[in-house]
């Protein structure tokens, strides 16, 4: 009984623990970066603006989201960025 009055107090600080750092981990893994910002970064990239630019975009967008479902918009920006930087060296 003695063990599990302090192996108890234990487990559930140990679990707060991990619910706190993953959240941590994830805010630090989302970067920081608006999606706003993201998406002004991209057509600055491409060379395209306006409308034109906010077309490309959702149609990307719209593709990565068939490919990768679940993600947030952040990682498709980011990803739309990567593999743009990448295929232009």
């Amino acid at each position: 009984m003695n063990i599990l009055r302090l192996i108890l107090p234990l487990v559930v600080l140990l679990s707060v623990v991990v619910f706190y750092l993953r959240r941590w981990w994830h805010h630090r893994q989302a970067g920081g970066r608006p999606v706003e910002q993201l998406r002004r970064e991209y057509k600055q990239k491409l060379g395209v603006a306006g409308r034109d630019g906010d077309q490309i975009i959702d149609d990307m967008l719209r593709r990565l989201k068939q490919r990768y479902p679940g993600r947030s918009e952040r990682w498709y920006m980011e990803k739309m960025l990567h593999d743009l930087e990448r295929d232009r060296g």
